[in-house]
């Protein structure tokens, strides 16, 4: 297995800081980048040039390899915190990255996307790519209207972000928790509900808002085929700069497609 399209790193310690090299990629569970030589070294060979500095390091692979011994994330935290020092984990698990970490690495093609706390990279994602890797968003097309005032799903939201150029176009996101269930008619947008899933703690449904399909969880239960209404307030709107990756991320329709085509599936009797 290839790991080189979507990657966590998260550290732990006691106060070391701890440089990761910008020209990493990964290739077969190993994560390679160039020393200022040119040379091509691994992680294992960063973790020993940390430790012959005198900054104590432990690494953990993918599947939380430490020393050729396979162990759990929990185990891992466990030791973590034991020995209190610089920890560098490789992990796919987003559960795991968030929980475990200090500082998060979230890595794209061997290019870092984004760095900084598990809350800063959940809340304030720089990119789509890094707003769809870590949880479910929905990330939509928008404009901005100017400071604290965004446009999208043909709507005018207030939010909380400001600097953008008057009706520079953006990437919004919104987390599917964030939104806010309404009657119809007290609602800033509207849509129609096209599958729900009972999650145990929450419904996850798919929506559809002028044929985007948007993921909303809610802890009540709504039939399919009911149109609801939708408030977002402004601390559940974070507003980013288009990138490379705007437009790929982001909307339902095809995890829509998925469930409705499961539902077509007929069993035959023998």
């Amino acid at each position: 297995m290839y790991y080189n399209e979507k990657l966590l790193i998260g550290k732990n310690g006691s106060g070391e800081e701890l440089s990761i090299l910008p020209q990493m990629a990964n290739r077969h569970g190993v994560i390679t980048g160039a020393s200022g030589s040119g040379k091509t070294i691994t992680l294992k060979v960063m973790a020993e040039s940390f430790s012959d500095a005198g900054v104590p390091v432990f690494l953990a692979d993918v599947k939380g390899d430490i020393a050729g011994t396979a162990v759990t994330g929990e185990v891992n935290e466990n030791i973590q915190k034991r020995l209190g020092i610089t920890f560098i984990y490789v992990t796919h698990d987003q559960q795991e990255a968030l929980s475990m970490s200090d500082t998060v690495v979230v890595m794209n093609g061997g290019k870092i996307q984004q760095i900084g706390s598990p809350i800063d990279i959940y809340n304030e994602p720089k990119n789509a790519f890094v707003a769809d890797f870590i949880g479910e968003s929905n990330i939509l097309d928008g404009v901005m209207l100017d400071d604290f005032k965004a446009k999208f799903s043909g709507a005018v939201f207030q939010c909380l972000d400001k600097g953008f150029a008057v009706n520079e176009n953006v990437d919004i996101v919104v987390r599917p928790e964030d939104v806010d269930v309404v009657p119809i008619e007290e609602g800033t947008i509207s849509g129609v509900i096209t599958s729900n899933t009972f999650k145990g703690v929450h419904f996850e449904m798919i929506v559809d808002i002028d044929n985007f399909k948007w993921m909303i969880q809610t802890t009540d239960y709504y039939p399919i085929g009911t149109k609801i209404g939708i408030q977002i307030e402004p601390d559940a709107i974070h507003v980013m700069k288009k990138s490379e990756y705007s437009g790929l991320y982001g909307d339902y329709s095809s995890f829509s497609d998925e469930i409705e085509h499961l539902s077509d599936v007929t069993v035959e009797e023998e």
